[in-house]
């Protein structure tokens, strides 16, 4: 009797720019998932090798990809060959640079989304998204996304949404799963976050907790080296209700999985003593 061949599943981490930017590679140098032959993870240099120009390409063919698959063939084939494939590319949809423009997170973001879509076509993929209160993303990006000679935040005509960004990531992606995770509190999404992706087993846990506790401690202590600008209060008040919206938008949205911070039991989070687990997001 022949087994039935296993199909590939893919777990995409596609930002957003600047949040848990880092956070798989350093889970990825743990035993448990440098001894587990199969997962396999796409690293920078292969993603820049087989997949950026395309991703990043302006309209192609069907044979356009058909000739740069081919051109990478025994990439693809490795690629089947393992049972999870990972990748965590936080800069995929736009560079942190430019990030908002004229009120709007990330513009155009979804055309690279249905191109990387395009390429893993007829594999099972989720897209995994960072998002995080607005008020504290758009202090940490650079001054480029600053409106007008001032260099200033303006949201007068538009308030930024992550609803609007994964709205349009669904319209573009209809076939694929979004799983949205919500790092405003990074402790408490860090774990299940990494686990999720890398289908971390139960034996591995406490190893992985202690990577993602250090990883979590190491940026909470650099955020705080340096001094950073503040928003008036009402923009502050503006932009978290505007992200309230969106977890509550997010969570209506299709075939679209929301990881709340504030939802997640205090045995998960990082600073706890208990033992992590991953999630299982429902359809």
């Amino acid at each position: 009797m022949t087994s039935t061949p296993q199909r590939t599943h893919v777990n995409f981490h596609i930002g957003a720019p600047r949040i848990a930017d880092d956070l798989i590679w350093q889970a990825a140098a743990t035993p448990a998932v440098r001894s587990d032959t199969q997962v396999r993870l796409i690293r920078v240099g292969e993603y820049r090798k087989h997949l950026r120009h395309l991703v990043n390409a302006g309209p192609l063919s069907m044979e356009d990809f058909a000739f740069e698959t081919e051109g990478s063939a025994a990439f693809w084939k490795d690629l089947r060959d393992h049972r999870i494939v990972v990748a965590s590319q936080h800069a995929l949809m736009g560079h942190p640079k430019r990030v908002l423009r004229q009120g709007v997170i990330l513009p155009h973001a979804e055309r690279r989304i249905a191109k990387l879509c395009a390429l893993f076509n007829g594999h099972s993929m989720d897209l995994h998204l960072g998002i995080t209160d607005q008020a504290r993303y758009l202090l940490q990006l650079p001054a480029g996304n600053r409106d007008g000679d001032g260099g200033r935040l303006d949201f007068s005509e538009r308030v930024p949404s992550w609803f609007d960004l994964a709205a349009r990531i669904r319209e573009s992606c209809p076939n694929n799963r979004i799983i949205v995770w919500d790092f405003s509190e990074p402790d408490a999404v860090a774990l299940p976050f990494v686990m999720t992706l890398l289908g971390v087993e139960e034996d591995q846990l406490d190893v992985m907790k202690v990577a993602v506790a250090d990883h979590v401690r190491h940026q909470s202590v650099l955020s705080k080296l340096f001094p950073r600008e503040t928003l008036a209060p009402d923009v502050q008040a503006l932009l978290r209700r505007q992200f309230e919206h969106d977890l509550q938008n997010l969570e209506t949205l299709q075939d679209t999985i929301v990881i709340r911070a504030d939802e997640v039991p205090d045995e998960l989070r990082v600073g706890s003593d208990a033992q992590g687990q991953s999630v299982d997001p429902k359809t």
